[in-house]
């Protein structure tokens, strides 16, 4: 951390943890990394965080730009970053319990060499999207709460996410927004709720995915957008949301059909 009398963002450089596949694997408990240019950067073998916060840093937090095994994060908060919270661009990653507050670009972006399993986060308050997940694969995310971010509460591209038990709520554009005709994502008992925006924006080739046993509600425009896309909607409660002509807006092209299956409550 910094030395100074008044500490300030880039008082010190950071970590820079390059090791080799053969090196040995590095395990932080219970640190505080503050005032850094750039908090810390990954590039070789996996590190493991334990109950560690990061904050006031310059730019980044976190930035993995390659974890040859298991990189962990647990328990660990990443707030006040200058830029964005955690990047990850190659690897697999675990993250289980975490605070990604109010940093001043998005929170986390998941790149497409990356596998993802978090549960128990929490990405609120960031300057920018909660989460973007941008072409990654079998990204696995449960228990988590996406609130109270000046972007999407989701963005998601080119991706096959799976979440469970999540809350989207109150962010300032739209809670989940899908693009790209290859995404396919799963929500499954999520509640998406109260953002400015839409509830969810499946749009511009937005791809497939399905909604099942959700809330979407009282969200400030349509409960669901779609537009040239195919997600399917099953047993949801969408009701409360501001469109003065219904809650659902669907918009389809060409040969494009957009389904809402099974038992719903859409008011």
């Amino acid at each position: 951390t910094s030395n100074e009398d008044d500490p300030q963002p880039s008082d010190w450089g950071g970590f820079d943890y390059q090791t080799p596949e053969n090196g040995e694997l590095s395990t932080l408990s219970n640190t505080e990394i503050l005032y850094a240019h750039q908090a810390f950067h990954i590039n070789g073998r996996n590190i493991t965080f334990n109950g560690c916060r990061i904050a006031h840093s310059y730019d980044y937090g976190i930035r993995i730009q390659s974890t040859i095994f298991t990189t962990s994060i647990n328990n660990t908060i990443i707030e006040l970053s200058g830029s964005y919270g955690l990047n990850m661009e190659e690897g697999t990653v675990i993250i289980s319990g975490g605070i990604i507050f109010n940093n001043n670009s998005y929170g986390i972006n998941v790149e497409s060499n990356v596998l993802l399993t978090a549960d128990d986060l929490i990405v609120s308050s960031n300057n920018g999207h909660g989460l973007i997940i941008d072409g990654a694969q079998g990204t696995i995310i449960t228990d988590s709460r996406f609130v109270s971010n000046t972007g999407n509460g989701i963005h998601i591209e080119g991706a096959n996410p799976s979440f469970t038990n999540c809350l989207i709520a109150n962010n300032s554009l739209a809670g989940v927004r899908v693009d790209e005709q290859t995404s396919d994502p799963t929500f499954t008992y999520c509640t998406i709720a109260e953002n400015d925006g839409a509830g969810y924006i499946c749009s511009h080739e937005g791809g497939s995915g399905n909604v099942s046993f959700s809330q979407i509600i009282g969200n400030g425009a349509p409960g669901v957008i779609v537009t040239n896309s195919v997600p399917s909607f099953n047993y949801n409660d969408i009701y409360y949301n501001n469109f003065e002509e219904g809650t659902i807006m669907t918009a389809s092209f060409g040969s494009n059909d957009w389904r809402c299956n099974g038992t719903q409550t859409v008011s």
